[in-house]
């Protein structure tokens, strides 16, 4: 037998070889042999797997594994010296390498499919290729990663408005913010790497019917039109199994209030006591309202009342608003007054304000006093002069009438003016007895007072009463 070790070190080119070998004898005869079968190859046969099928988004979901499909297409490998022996598959986790699952069992000639045991667990897989040619060199293939996710998507946290919409309105300054606010806060998803997105839709809308998502939180300056709204919120994940919609009770419910409020038709005092802009003693025994009815621009709107010092600011400062109409018999002082409205909207947008009623009340009544001008005789009965002083310290007398009324006699009229009238009547036709005079002022405010005459009898007569000597 011959042995003989043949170097082959010197091998740097795969290809096939002619092995050649000559045998001598010790006389010097020659035997020559060849064979040119030796193979040389060092290199493994490439192969290039994709993901295929349910899987080729790179997930397999909860409904993809209740269906078999190919995980990958179909590994192609090429060798132009030893050829191709057998391409095998393995799915394993992702943080195992391909070229460690040394266990010949755990390979297959088949491809695996979404339904492969080993894909029991939710987690991170790859698919292991490996290609062996016939001068057993291997190569493995461990590009194809996929992931196995069949939980659907939930919040971790809660879904809740912002402070902005605490009050469930959206006003006229909020949507007007040089920043704008953000109408609820940020949702977080159990799996970070699930998509949250958002749509503002209309309060009867189901939140799977609302349109468009999307991963932008709803802002006080959007778009948006008066009325009722709801803001839904979607999870989706990248496995594609059925995304999450809040529900009507998770959604937040706003309404878009920009209106601002004022009055409708003005303010009126047409039927009240003060449209003399006066409220005198007997009206304020009444309770009459100071004002008629007050509507808003918009029905939901609210109306308030208070009467304040003519002084006072009508407006946000103000305090001690009510909704019940002031009457005439509100506990007040004399003086003067003004009624202020407000009409406010649940939005808290600027409330309307109106004060362009105002009154004075004075319950006190003027007084009058007669000046004693003598004896009423033949020579002055013609020229005689009923005179006298008016005092009012309320709504002030003006030039208001003053009446004289003397016994058997018309009534007289009298102006009083800076404080005094002064009157002549005629009174040829009186009777020679002894004459009762009164006399009756009126203020601005309506209050009365009445000076009633007196009897009086002797030789000296005063304003209240004179007696008559005619000769």
């Amino acid at each position: 037998a011959l042995t003989h070790t043949v170097p082959l070190n010197s091998l740097n080119v795969a290809s096939t070889y002619c092995l050649k070998i000559e045998a001598r004898d010790l006389p010097g005869n020659r035997t020559k042999a060849s064979n040119n079968s030796l193979l040389f190859k060092t290199a493994a046969p490439h192969t290039l797997p994709t993901l295929s099928g349910l899987a080729a988004d790179g997930y397999v979901n909860a409904s993809d594994k209740l269906t078999s499909s190919p995980l990958v297409t179909a590994a192609t490998a090429s060798d132009a010296l030893a050829g191709v022996d057998s391409i095998k598959y393995l799915v394993t986790s992702r943080t195992n390498a391909c070229n460690t699952m040394t266990n010949e069992l755990d390979w297959s000639t088949n491809i695996p499919t979404t339904t492969s045991g080993i894909l029991s667990s939710d987690g991170d897989y790859h698919v292991c290729v490996k290609a062996v040619d016939e001068a057993t060199n291997t190569v493995y293939q461990a590009e194809v990663d996929f992931t196995v996710d069949t939980i659907s998507p939930i919040f971790s946290s809660g879904f809740s408005a912002s402070a902005i919409l605490s009050d469930g309105f959206l006003n006229s300054q909020e949507v007007a913010l040089a920043t704008p606010q953000d109408l609820v806060t940020a949702l977080v998803a159990d799996d970070l790497s699930d998509t949250v997105e958002y749509a503002v839709a209309a309060s009867g809308t189901s939140c799977e019917d609302a349109s468009p998502y999307s991963t932008t939180i709803p802002k006080t300056n959007d778009s948006y039109s008066e009325g009722s709204f709801k803001i839904c919120a979607k999870i989706t994940d990248n496995a594609s199994n059925p995304s999450y919609f809040t529900t009507n009770a998770e959604a937040i419910s706003f309404t878009v209030d920009t209106v601002l409020p004022t009055i409708s038709g003005g303010v009126s005092t047409a039927s009240s006591p003060i449209d003399d802009t006066y409220l005198n003693a007997a009206e304020s025994l009444t309770s009459s309202y100071l004002i008629d009815d007050v509507s808003p621009n918009l029905s939901g709107d609210r109306v308030d009342y208070l009467i304040q010092t003519a002084s006072a600011a009508c407006d946000d400062t103000a305090s001690g608003f009510t909704s019940t109409t002031p009457t005439s018999d509100t506990s007040i002082a004399d003086g003067d007054y003004k009624i202020c409205v407000k009409i406010s909207d649940d939005a808290a947008n600027p409330s309307f304000y109106d004060d362009s009623v105002t009154f004075k009340r004075d319950t006190l009544a003027p007084s009058i006093a007669l000046t004693d001008n003598g004896h009423i005789k033949g020579s002055n009965i013609s020229s005689y002069v009923v005179e006298g002083s008016c005092v009012d310290t309320g709504s002030g007398i003006g030039v208001l009438p003053v009446t004289i009324s003397i016994t058997g006699l018309s009534d007289y009229t009298a102006s009083c003016v800076s404080d005094a009238f002064t009157s002549t009547p005629t009174l040829s036709g009186a009777p020679e007895a002894i004459l009762t005079l009164s006399a009756t002022v009126s203020d601005l405010a309506g209050n009365t007072y009445v000076l009633s005459g007196q009897h009086l009898q002797g030789s000296r007569y005063f304003a209240q009463g004179w007696k008559i000597h005619k000769g």
